[in-house]
């Protein structure tokens, strides 16, 4: 039996895999290509993620590879589908998924979550598809991972998700969705909440047990704190029972969409603005290596022997993103940044949507065969 910190890259590649699908699958339907137009851009990329190849290379116990070879591997994913995206695009593409995936990992209360958190977006995914071959694809995905999973230990949890950290660390990436939701800051830092469902097996913050000389609870007192002001037991008895947030691997992006984080948050007047931060000691990379030198051979080997083939050319669609510069607003009115990646979710940006796509009326879906930049992704913005 693996363990678990050999067992990673299928918590990295189906999450961020999914968070893909799902972005793509909003700018779909944001630039009106047809169902059918639609369908085919989500199966090839599911085809090429978890066809069976792919599945036995990506469920071998190996170690957790570098965040550049990661994106180097789904570059090469997105090139083998139907879509061709220049490196700009691809960039960004890749942070919308990468601060997607870090802010349902850090928002588990026990590692055990990110199992239910991978199966929901799994789930997910299947719901969004309709061709019977791309479900198909999901649920061999699925079984490869529950099969992975069966006897992992809450140790194997704890390493995974200690990995899982470490990988996301240091991604700031700020989203207008994200700071709308109040789950981000305007540093780019992520707000975690703790009201509401306590993790499984715990007592409500600020419970004090007062024992005598034998062990035995003589008297209990409560503090009150900001965080056990909502606070409800946790109903689940068992560790892999199910998640405290049911939230946590919904599509953030689908028309109909809920709450990013379904635990209560705090009252606030405007976005969170972390400019006056508490004075605080931060971890200093010593080694950057890394993130600057090549591609090891492992993740070489492994990234050239999970992608078979590629889409023919004369089939590429286009997926058109907008591209504004926008300030953010701290809370003293002035500008704290342009660099927020924005996405419109839908119903709430109806009017904005139409009058984008009136700049994409002299837009040609079927670009010449001599245009070989690759399709413009530019900026995922709210229009």
């Amino acid at each position: 039996m693996p363990e678990g910190s050999t067992c990673v890259m299928p918590f990295v590649v189906i999450n961020l895999g999914a968070e893909m699908v799902f972005i793509l699958d909003q700018r779909l339907r944001a630039q009106n290509v047809g169902k059918e137009k639609s369908q085919k851009v989500l199966q090839e990329i599911l085809k090429f993620m978890f066809n069976k190849s792919f599945l036995e290379e990506l469920f071998k116990p190996q170690d957790r590879h570098s965040y550049n070879a990661t994106k180097h591997l789904f570059t090469k994913l997105a090139h083998s589908s139907v879509m061709k995206l220049n490196e700009n695009s691809m960039s960004k593409l890749f942070d919308l998924m990468v601060m997607g995936v870090k802010f349902q990992i850090v928002s588990t209360t026990i590692p055990e979550e990110l199992y239910h958190l991978t199966l929901r977006h799994l789930q997910e995914v299947e719901d969004l598809v309709t061709t019977t071959s791309a479900v198909e694809y999901v649920e061999e995905c699925r079984n490869w991972f529950i099969n992975m999973c069966k006897g992992f230990t809450a140790y194997d949890f704890q390493m995974i998700k200690q990995l899982l950290l470490s990988f996301f660390q240091e991604k700031h990436v700020k989203v207008s969705l994200f700071i709308q939701e109040k789950i981000q800051s305007l540093d780019g830092t992520l707000n975690i909440f703790y009201t509401g469902i306590g993790p499984i097996f715990s007592q409500k913050p600020g419970t004090i047990t007062y024992y005598d000389a034998d062990g035995k609870v003589r008297d209990t007192d409560e503090v009150t704190l900001n965080s056990n002001e909502n606070y409800e037991p946790n109903p689940f008895s068992k560790r892999l029972e199910g998640a405290t947030d049911g939230n946590l691997g919904l599509n953030m992006y689908a028309e109909e969409r809920k709450p990013l984080c379904s635990r209560p948050k705090p009252q606030d007047d405007g976005p969170i603005n972390k400019s006056q931060k508490p004075t605080m000691k931060k971890k200093v990379k010593e080694d950057k290596k890394e993130e600057e030198k090549d591609l090891s051979t492992q993740e070489y080997s492994f990234i050239k022997s999970m992608i078979r083939g590629a889409g023919d050319e004369k089939e590429k669609i286009p997926i058109t993103f907008d591209s504004t510069a926008k300030a953010a607003k701290g809370s003293s009115g002035e500008d704290v940044d342009q660099n927020i990646i924005e996405i419109d979710t839908g119903k709430d940006n109806l009017k904005k949507k139409e009058t984008m796509m009136k700049d994409f009326d002299d837009m040609d879906l079927n670009p010449p065969a001599e245009a070989d930049d690759g399709d413009d992704l530019l900026d995922l913005m709210d229009s």
